[in-house]
């Protein structure tokens, strides 16, 4: 169990140092359930949405893993494109 903690710590390092994000102090407090591998999170707003991808995937297709987009149409099609790569 604690070999695999250690693994899965590495892990999230070397996703965040991909990310380009600062070190993360206490990645036990760095915990969200993932109901499913490929699914993204978003916070919908009345002026801008922010779209948050799962850091694997990310990191894999090399973007970044908050995106932020208005609610203007054009913005709402490329938030769809990007949902929907």
């Amino acid at each position: 169990m604690v070999k695999n903690l250690s693994n899965k710590r590495e892990e999230v390092i070397k996703l965040l140092e991909r990310q380009k994000i600062r070190d993360v102090k206490d990645l036990e407090s760095y915990k969200l359930s993932e109901c499913h591998p490929a699914s993204a999170g978003i916070d919908l707003g009345s002026k801008e949405l922010y779209l948050a991808i799962n850091p694997a995937i990310a990191a894999e297709l090399d973007i970044a893993i908050v995106h932020r987009f208005e609610t203007f149409t054009n913005d709402l099609l490329v938030c769809r494109d990007l949902l929907v790569s």
